[in-house]
């Protein structure tokens, strides 16, 4: 109930927000946390839990931070909230895998029936491509290839190693699983930079830089510690996002409260808000629905 409402107040009195969590849900039993590949982190503990979401944000609000050339963050807000959407989610690739010495294509190429980032809004994307509008930020690439350097004659293994520039890469790659998605894609150079006390969370198999070794398991080390990473992160208006908050607004509405907390309606707001806020959080859920001018009897039949 404190998550529906804290929502709702929130999109009530933003341009628009994004609840970052690894917690895997809202709701009273949420699924298991969001887990990384490389990454070797306790999501019990909030030390690590939120280096690893300062590191997602860190990468998807640099292009609003730069000293030249920054984009305004208010074309992101117009842009991701069309129709009144204040809600969005977020995903990220904490660290973004990449063999050192390879290429991006060659790293986009190797999850090209997944995509390589996770959920850090506790919103799971619905995997059907349906998107209204992101904003995918790719940060920390120094010295490594942008492009595919194959040789003239080659045949290229994909589509991606056809493409003239990182940003075309990126973009070619997300268009594959959002082909009608609009989207603003940002590569950035300079990655995340850690100092101590930043926990070392972070695989043997990493190096320094972040970058995947070209060794093989039995000789990983970890003496040095990790100081820098690429990290991949995504913004998005979706159909998934409109299923989450419905499935948070019905469970809220199921409660008894006078049963389960009745200090909550002795210290909080009264019932009648509660339920003008449920039918808010209601219409908000409405928004994302991509069949808006059906008739409001359809619509009670799916609420059903």
């Amino acid at each position: 109930m404190n998550c529906a409402l804290g929502t709702l107040q929130m999109a009530n009195n933003s341009s628009f927000f994004c609840p970052l969590t690894l917690r895997g849900g809202l709701m009273r039993r949420p699924p298991p946390p969001t887990t990384f590949p490389l990454l070797n982190y306790d999501p019990v503990l909030w030390y690590h839990s939120s280096s690893v979401l300062a590191l997602a944000l860190d990468c998807m609000t640099t292009s609003f931070r730069l000293r030249q050339n920054s984009a305004p963050m208010w074309q992101l807000s117009d842009a991701l909230t069309v129709s009144g959407r204040k809600v969005v989610s977020a995903y990220g690739s904490v660290p973004f895998p990449m063999m050192h010495g390879s290429c991006l294509p060659d790293a986009l190429d190797a999850f090209a029936d997944v995509l390589p980032w996770k959920p850090i809004s506790a919103c799971p994307e619905i995997g059907d491509g349906r998107c209204f509008g992101q904003s995918v930020t790719l940060r920390g690439l120094d010295g490594q290839s942008l492009v595919s350097p194959l040789l003239p004659g080659t045949e290229p293994p994909s589509s991606l190693h056809l493409e003239h520039s990182g940003e075309d890469v990126l973009a070619s790659y997300v268009r594959l699983h959002y082909p009608s998605s609009p989207l603003a894609v940002q590569l950035l150079s300079g990655g995340s930079k850690l100092t101590p006390p930043f926990p070392q969370i972070f695989s043997p198999a990493l190096s320094p830089q972040g970058f995947l070794q070209n060794q093989t398991a039995d000789h990983y080390t970890s003496s040095q510690p990790v100081v820098g990473l690429p990290v991949l992160t995504s913004l998005q208006s979706s159909p998934a996002t409109g299923l989450q908050l419905s499935e948070l607004q019905k469970a809220c509405a199921a409660l008894d409260l006078r049963r389960v907390a009745p200090s909550f309606l002795t210290h909080g707001p009264e019932p009648g808000d509660i339920t003008e806020s449920m039918e808010q959080l209601r219409n908000l859920a409405h928004c994302y629905r991509q069949d808006r001018c059906r008739s409001s009897s359809e619509e009670d039949d799916d609420d059903d």
